[in-house]
């Protein structure tokens, strides 16, 4: 968690000076005709928001913000039951990540028991820990340990 706070704000400030570096380099380029500073500023200023991008798909793509989803072209509706949380919560980006244990019920198959992903609002989570635990779930068709919860439909 700490790290990915790291991998954020110090790449962040290095990539704002590169981006204000580049500008003045562009800036006194025109200002006093030198197309060399000019080409030098705008080159630097791609270069900066190139490394920005990566950097944020890094981030984006980091498997502590993994959530489960299911294609709807590929599920199978289903129940859920929370049996725990599997790991301590995790913060990134200001999102609640939770690990939930839960068993999963399949119309006409035996029920089996697999770990979901989401992010999680606190609302639903003081409801889970207030005893809600069955909520309708999406299964993947061919993958049936995927199971992406629906926090807005609570079974009684």
């Amino acid at each position: 968690m700490i790290g990915v706070l790291i991998l954020s704000i110090v790449p962040g400030i290095i990539l704002l000076f590169l981006l204000a570096v580049g500008l003045v380099n562009l800036v006194t380029g025109i200002r006093d005709r030198k197309p060399r500073d000019a080409f030098r500023g705008v080159f630097v200023m791609l270069v900066t928001v190139g490394l920005g991008w990566a950097i944020s798909f890094v981030i984006l793509s980091s498997p502590e913000r993994d959530t489960t989803e299911v294609d709807r072209a590929h599920a199978i509706k289903c129940t859920a039951k929370i049996l725990g949380e599997r790991d301590a919560r995790s913060r990134v980006n200001g999102d609640e990540i939770y690990r939930f244990h839960v068993r999963v019920q399949i119309p006409g198959r035996a029920p089996y028991e697999t770990d979901s992903m989401a992010t999680v609002s606190a609302l639903v989570a003081g409801g889970i820990g207030a005893g809600r635990t069955g909520y309708a779930c999406r299964a993947d068709r061919d993958h049936p340990k995927k199971v992406q919860i629906l926090w807005g439909h609570p079974m009684p």
